[in-house]
């Protein structure tokens, strides 16, 4: 998908759903850990990116060479999601 799509497809949720900007996303009890692949040219990133400057809580962001939209289905991907698991998550 070509960049120009991506943002068109970013404009349309936009203006489907209100601003993303009128919203705030506050989750206290959740560490949220947003991985992209590197891979991936799917609008996934841009309305992923916008939806995570809005959150206003904790959080991070990685994104891993080579993985695809489908993150799981390489290898880096897998690998990533295995130990953000193994690492993050956490009874709060």
């Amino acid at each position: 998908m070509s960049r120009s799509r991506a943002l068109l497809e970013l404009w349309w949720c936009r203006t489907a759903r209100g601003h993303l900007d009128l919203y705030h996303y506050n989750f206290p009890k959740t560490y949220v850990n947003l991985v992209f692949g590197g891979a991936d040219n799917s609008s996934a990133i841009a309305i992923g990116q916008d939806w995570f400057n809005n959150i206003t809580s904790t959080k991070a962001q990685t994104c891993v060479p080579g993985g695809l939209h489908s993150m799981a289905n390489t290898l880096a991907g897998a690998e990533q999601i295995a130990n953000d698991l193994i690492s993050l998550c956490k009874l709060q």
